[in-house]
């Protein structure tokens, strides 16, 4: 068996950063796990997610070795870019999570430059002049409380 378990560096983010969830105990963590291994065959992968809905770690014991910077893509990520993984695990509809990501939709997220890409399309957004427009019409209505 193979085991992995990659976890981001934050220890300079300032707690604060972590809202505290009062449904699990103060634990700002939740986990989405998939656990498929049967006489010592199969795999067993975990997601945990904090409350920003970033992936914070990321665990994989199984019986085949798997790139690691497959698994290292994921740390840090937003768990948004996952194809509704949280719901539709939450709902039983993916039994398999590795089977899941291994789909040709998931590809993108593996590749080297797509952190990279991530980072230029942010940076256009927010230099868009359209996209300033709206986040201000967006908090000028949230400061005269027309959105809830």
């Amino acid at each position: 068996m193979v085991y992995y378990y990659i976890k981001k560096n934050d220890y300079a983010q300032p707690k604060v950063v972590y809202n505290r969830d009062k449904d699990t105990g103060g634990n700002p963590y939740r986990e989405i796990l998939s656990n498929n291994i049967k006489n010592f065959s199969g795999h067993y992968l975990r997601f945990q997610v904090d409350n920003n809905e970033l992936i914070d770690s990321v665990s994989y014991l199984g019986d085949e070795e798997v790139i690691v910077q497959s698994l290292m893509s994921f740390v840090g990520l937003s768990i948004r870019y996952l194809n509704k993984l949280t719901q539709r695990y939450e709902h039983g509809l993916i039994p398999n999570i590795s089977e899941f990501l291994s789909e040709n939709w998931a590809i993108c997220l593996y590749h080297e430059l797509f952190s990279e890409f991530r980072h230029y399309m942010k940076n256009e957004i927010l230099s868009s002049s359209v996209a300033e427009r709206l986040m201000n019409r967006a908090s000028e209505h949230a400061a005269e409380g027309q959105w809830m």
